[in-house]
């Protein structure tokens, strides 16, 4: 085995670095989890806003088309 080579010394900074490894990770993963979830009325908060913005951009869209309707038949008159 590699780890009969080295020393007791040695061999114990290699389990350390692989234990705080071990600890980074399953910090990190913990940390995306609770960042992750959103809580229910979270959820409904940021629905309505989606559903809000929606709604601007179905106004904006039914005014383009308005305006485009306004300027073919202009160009048609001409």
């Amino acid at each position: 085995m590699l780890l009969m080579r080295f020393s007791t010394e040695t061999k114990t900074i290699i389990k350390m670095k692989k234990s705080i490894l071990s600890l980074t990770i399953t910090s990190f993963v913990l940390g995306l989890i609770l960042v992750g979830c959103e809580t229910p009325t979270e959820k409904v908060k940021n629905a309505q806003e989606d559903a809000l913005d929606a709604k601007v951009e179905v106004i904006d869209a039914k005014q383009d088309l308005k305006n485009n309707i306004r300027f073919c038949c202009r160009l048609s008159t001409v």
